[in-house]
């Protein structure tokens, strides 16, 4: 029994090993997704900081929004809703922000559970987290996590693309990613990529210990690598935070519930083909999910539960210094949790549009998704502040 069973995991790990072992080394960072600064003059807009909801209120419970910039130039948010998490109804959800009137249009569902099935061919029993990015041909991947057995460590990675803005998308890929029954790979962390085309994509597992992975995918969407982050079993959901083609910084959330709980923190400086021993950061974390943009002049911005036991804080944090140190910018939220009811704002997304404006997105209460926009200059007056 145990010889079939070993025997079964390397004929589906199988081709992923031969992938790795003859992959080239990985290609250098791609500052695609760094966020450009512009000068400041008094031709440019006011000072703005926008807050509304991107999503209606169509489902009971929503969570784990992102968003990815379209070719248009509008932006796209993707998130889950049905009656709670992990139930049959949940479906992966779609609206676009019409970027000059900053009017969400209305969401439609994307990935439903018995059609995601019918075309795999595989039975579902829920899914969850999406995450999304444009590739070097402006085409638009959704990654998202199915499950056909058992709880989250039973997990699976599958993904669609669009050539229209998200209009028609491709039949769904099953992805290979594990020795474990290809299961226990999830995703939450933003994808980025390599200046090849190929694609960074930060997961994380979860099948008795917890602990984060960077997958090296081809454009196509193979596995070609893949590198766990941190031994031990409490880590998940990096990030990717790349600042010049070699080098780059992972902060990954914190899996355990200990009352003094920061991020986690590694780096590197040869393109990925090594990484530091992980620290722990200054940051706090009260186990959820942290995102986060580097800056093109080099300093970095995260949106994280600024605390280390509840979520009812959610703020914009900055480092001008590879986060020796952090200072905050700005509470987005914060509010007091009284016996009958516990403010949640987690799993926030962090984006920069076309025209320079700065889009975070969120979970509310597990109600809403939220989405704060803000311009340059509203971020330029509050670094300077700093100063």
């Amino acid at each position: 029994m145990r010889l079939g069973l070993l025997l079964l995991m390397a004929i589906v790990f199988l081709p992923l090993l031969l992938k790795s072992l003859n992959h080239e080394p990985s290609p250098s960072f791609s500052l695609e997704g760094v966020a450009q600064l512009a000068d400041i003059s008094a031709e440019q807009p006011s000072i703005f900081y926008r807050v509304q909801f991107a999503s209606s209120g169509a489902t009971r419970e929503v969570h784990s929004a992102v968003m990815v910039r379209l070719s248009s130039g509008n932006m796209r948010a993707f998130w889950y809703g049905g009656k709670r998490e992990g139930a049959k109804d949940v479906s992966v959800y779609t609206a676009e922000l019409d970027l000059l009137t900053n009017e969400w249009r209305e969401e439609r569902v994307l990935v439903e559970r018995l059609d995601m099935a019918q075309q795999l061919g595989v039975y579902l029993r829920k899914i969850g987290n999406p995450v999304a990015f444009r590739d070097s041909e402006e085409r638009v991947w959704l990654f998202f996590v199915t499950v056909s057995v058992g709880g989250w460590a039973g997990s699976t990675i599958n993904f669609i693309i669009s050539d229209d803005d998200g209009l028609s998308w491709s039949e769904p890929t099953r992805m290979v990613t594990s020795p474990i029954l290809n299961l226990s790979t999830l995703v939450k962390g933003e994808p980025f990529l390599y200046t090849d085309g190929s694609i960074g994509l930060p997961v994380y597992h979860e099948m008795i210990g917890k602990f984060g992975e960077l997958l090296h995918l081809s454009p196509t969407g193979v596995v070609l690598d893949k590198v766990r982050l941190m031994p031990g079993r409490v880590s998940l959901q990096p990030i990717v935070l790349p600042s010049d083609a070699d080098s780059a910084r992972i902060y990954m959330r914190n899996a355990t519930d200990a009352s003094d709980s920061t991020l986690f923190e590694t780096w590197t400086d040869d393109a990925g083909q090594s990484w530091a021993p992980v620290v722990r950061s200054d940051l706090p974390n009260p186990n959820a999910a942290v995102t986060g943009l580097r800056l093109d002049d080099g300093g970095m911005l995260l949106v994280l539960n600024n605390q280390h036991d509840k979520r009812n804080n959610l703020s914009l944090m900055y480092s001008e210094n590879e986060g020796e140190t952090w200072q905050l910018l700005h509470e987005i939220e914060q509010e007091e949790n009284t016996p009958e009811f516990e403010h949640q704002f987690s799993y926030p997304s962090f984006r920069q549009s076309i025209d320079g404006d700065f889009h975070v997105l969120y979970t509310w209460n597990k109600e809403r998704i939220k989405h704060v926009r803000f311009n340059q200059q509203w971020l330029q007056e509050r670094l300077e502040a700093l100063k």
